[in-house]
């Protein structure tokens, strides 16, 4: 008489077959697709920047949407210096508004905010 097999559940710990990864060998195919890839991805990459480069001078809340923050953030940034910008003088009336360089956008994404002064 044979013994009934149980079922037991897989363990979640452990990883699937493992002669699938690394491949052993990479098809020429597959190499020629990823540098198609990488050329569109780069080509991609390079019109976006062009796209922000038509301004010059962005205020807060165009900062902010290009950078995913809120208008009232990048102005306390700004106010507290962790981001270079100066104040606009408007042609009619008092009332001045931050402007922030597309410079400081770029070193701004490459290094994040200044240090607390």
């Amino acid at each position: 008489m044979k013994k009934p097999q149980s079922r037991t559940k897989p363990d979640p710990h452990k990883r699937g077959p493992r002669h699938l990864w690394p491949p052993r060998q990479t098809s020429p195919e597959l190499l020629e697709r990823l540098e198609r890839l990488e050329t569109r991805t780069a080509r991609i990459l390079e019109l976006l920047e062009k796209q922000e480069q038509k301004k010059e001078w962005y205020t807060p809340a165009e900062f902010g949407e290009v950078v995913g923050k809120a208008p009232f953030t990048v102005q306390t940034w700004c106010r507290t210096k962790r981001i270079r910008a100066e104040k606009s003088v408007q042609q009619y009336g008092r009332q001045q508004e931050w402007r922030i360089s597309h410079e400081e956008l770029l070193r701004y994404r490459n290094h994040g905010l200044r240090p607390v002064s």
